[in-house]
């Protein structure tokens, strides 16, 4: 038997305002409860890919920026990586790798047109005895007064004890590596750097490595690494311990939803060419290899230090004797710091180019 309604009943519903979802949903009437959901981000710039229902905007060298048009805002993410330092000749440090700015939580997109730069790394060389490596430059989201404005510093040269201070090692994203007799890291600038977002943000790069020992007298040792956007660079040759001697400092690890593992291989050559399978598949601005110490001895170890996960290029010179070799250049689009080349002509490596990538769910 069917419920009763009185007709009070049903005089004070109405009154009330009171009506059942279908009759809601029928009625033109009647404003309905339901909300609809926001329309998708929609936006122009750069080199674009898809990973499901989102899209992602990448920016990269040599076409230096851009702007990134956004005609419908909504919510995004960004990672804005800086330019690496380039290694130092004359068995010195490893360069700083590429500073990393990351939206770890979204970040409201306006519907306005954002200017973008993108840093290239610190060029290579020319050689001399005391030289040192070549800052990275920075690289930019937005601008004052847009309520995005992200900084990231370029990474630092590559310096040695001679030539102290440096304007291209100074206010540095990631920290130069040390080369011989330098007892401390050259430090980072960036968790300074001021920044502007509707939400905290990651803003990282740490200091490199030292060198206290001499390279004359220790053949097995190496310089220290560069400092990455991750960890700090590996102290050089002895009294280091010999598996991470001298080794770059590890780039910053992007989160697994933001690049997952199901990329288009065609982004993962335009991310620096690193298979999306590997482990250094998410970390972006990995430090320098400190060069080889040898000094026309032979080095007992055999080869220079490698940059840290996420830069696969940037080792120290493998220098056998007597010299003139040099450092390998950092990955670009990873931001990789370069490695320290050798004595008697080996110049150091160039850092590797920055990036500017923007995700936002379009559909």
């Amino acid at each position: 038997m069917a419920p009763i309604k009185s007709s009070l009943a049903r005089t004070v519903g109405k009154l009330l305002g009171v009506q059942k979802d279908t009759d809601l949903s029928l009625r033109g009437d009647v404003q309905s409860s339901r909300v609809d959901p926001p329309p998708p981000v929609d936006a122009t710039g750069g080199t674009t890919y898809t990973i499901g229902d989102y899209k992602y905007h990448i920016y990269q060298q040599p076409q230096t920026g851009g702007t990134f048009n956004v005609s419908t805002g909504g919510a995004g993410e960004i990672l804005v990586l800086s330019g690496a330092g380039a290694g130092a000749p004359d068995q010195m440090g490893g360069g700083g790798g590429g500073a990393v700015v990351f939206t770890n939580n979204p970040v409201t997109l306006e519907a306005v047109n954002y200017p973008i730069t993108v840093g290239s790394g610190g060029a290579s060389g020319p050689y001399s005895q005391y030289g040192a490596g070549q800052k990275g430059q920075n690289s930019v989201f937005g601008s004052s007064p847009q309520n995005i404005y992200l900084i990231a510093l370029g990474g630092g040269g590559a310096r040695n004890p001679v030539s102290l201070p440096q304007a291209f090692a100074d206010n540095a994203g990631c920290g130069g590596g040390g080369g011989n007799g330098v007892s401390s890291g050259f430090p980072a600038s960036q968790p300074s750097q001021p920044q502007t977002a509707p939400t905290p943000v990651v803003s990282t790069g740490f200091q490199g490595g030292a060198h206290p020992g001499n390279a004359a007298g220790n053949a097995s040792g190496s310089a220290g690494g560069g400092g990455g956007a991750g960890t700090v660079g590996r102290h050089g040759g002895p009294p280091a311990p010999a598996p991470t001697r001298g080794v770059g400092g590890d780039g910053y690890q992007v989160p697994s939803d933001f690049l997952p593992t199901d990329a288009p291989g065609a982004m993962a050559t335009t991310l620096g060419g690193i298979p999306t399978s590997d482990p250094a598949w998410r970390y972006f601005g990995a430090g320098g290899g400190g060069a080889d110490n040898n000094n026309n001895g032979g080095s007992g170890r055999g080869f220079g230090a490698p940059g840290g996960l996420g830069n696969p290029g940037g080792r120290g010179c493998v220098d056998p004797g007597p010299g003139g070799i040099p450092g390998s250049d950092g990955t670009d689009h990873r931001a990789g710091g370069g490695g320290g080349g050798s004595t008697h002509g080996g110049i150091g490596g160039a850092g590797g180019d920055g990036i500017v990538m923007i995700r936002y769910k379009y559909q």
